[in-house]
């Protein structure tokens, strides 16, 4: 090889290296960027989710206390089974978008609870008037709060932090 040749191919690498590495160095951040987006949505849907799972348990808990605190109503019965299924079927789907396997499976285990707690007794039977029993009202908001804990801790899951706080 000549002297030209070979300065050709050093003038060549001197243009061509360093715009390789910032296509190189594009690609990269674009994909790194993309599957950030995609994380950053998916948390983001399984925040919005809790927090209307949330607000269901609040009406559910509304629906049952109004339901044991008064004479049988049918309607009032429709809009708890309605609601419990709601409430099933939506914190089950939430295993499409979420890989914590035992969080997850708490929160199914105190919807069947709170499912429990509101119609395993005095309900859809003939009573007249309300239950004379309070603990019904105690198990079902006890059956509540560790349903909500149960979906806030779902929730506070997707947003741990990366590296410890440095101690002081």
């Amino acid at each position: 090889m000549d002297n030209q040749t070979c300065y050709f191919w050093v003038d060549f690498f001197k243009l061509a290296l360093p715009s390789l590495l910032v296509i190189l160095g594009w690609i990269t951040v674009n994909k790194l960027t993309v599957k950030r987006e995609m994380e950053k949505g998916r948390r983001e849907m399984i925040a919005k989710s809790v927090d209307g799972l949330c607000d269901a348990v609040d009406r559910l808990f509304e629906y049952a206390n109004d339901y044991h605190s008064s004479a049988r109503n049918n309607k009032l019965e429709v809009k708890i089974k309605i609601t419990q299924s709601d409430l099933s079927q939506r914190v089950s789907s939430l295993a499409q978008i979420t890989s914590n396997n035992k969080i997850l499976t708490d929160c199914l285990i105190s919807v069947i609870k709170l499912r429990q707690a509101i119609s395993g007794k005095h309900f859809e039977d003939e009573h007249l008037g309300p239950i004379e029993n309070n603990s019904i009202h105690e198990e079902i908001a006890e059956a509540s709060l560790v349903m909500k804990r149960s979906l806030f801790e779902l929730k506070n899951s997707q947003f741990l932090l990366s590296t410890p706080l440095l101690e002081d």
